[in-house]
């Protein structure tokens, strides 16, 4: 799938008619993401300067899902040559249960198998679980384990 041109897809629902363009997000779409991520509890930790880090890093696995040029939903997701790690992944609730969700993730798996990714992996709260288990993700044997880094010190200072 290629996007260069902007991918629309029109939902009638409790949303009236609405025209959801679902395109690589820009540096123009940062606060709007941002706002995004803050408002549905998972961006807690991010401003717009890491947002601008996070867009660079995932190139055209970053997509926004926009009404007007709002965004209502977005994806971000890094490919490390074998593997699609997808990182952040948020609609808004008024957008949920229409497809948005689905779209967006839908988009990321046509990229990352045509940059030959042999698999996506997420972290997930179990609320959403349901929602990939849906789209044929499985729970892998092993554990997800995270160090949190403290700003200034290098992870070799720590271990002394």
């Amino acid at each position: 799938m290629h996007m260069n041109n902007a991918k629309t897809w029109c939902h009638s629902g409790d949303i009236k008619m609405k025209e959801i363009k679902f395109i690589v997000a820009k540096d123009k779409h940062i606060l709007g993401i941002v706002k995004l991520l803050k408002k549905v509890g998972i961006g807690v930790d991010i401003n717009k300067d890491a947002m601008k880090k996070i867009r660079k890093a995932c190139g055209d696995l970053c997509i926004v899902a926009l009404d007007d040029d709002k965004v209502i939903g977005m994806i971000a997701s890094v490919f490390n040559g074998v593997s699609v790690w997808l990182s952040y992944f948020a609609v808004l609730p008024e957008y949920r249960d229409l497809g948005v969700g689905s779209k967006l993730e839908q988009i990321t798996e046509l990229k990352s198998a045509e940059l030959g990714a042999v698999r996506i992996i997420t972290d997930s709260w179990i609320e959403a679980a349901p929602f990939y288990r849906k789209r044929g993700y499985r729970l892998p044997e092993c554990v997800f384990m995270i160090k949190d880094l403290t700003s200034g010190i290098s992870p070799s200072q720590t271990s002394r």
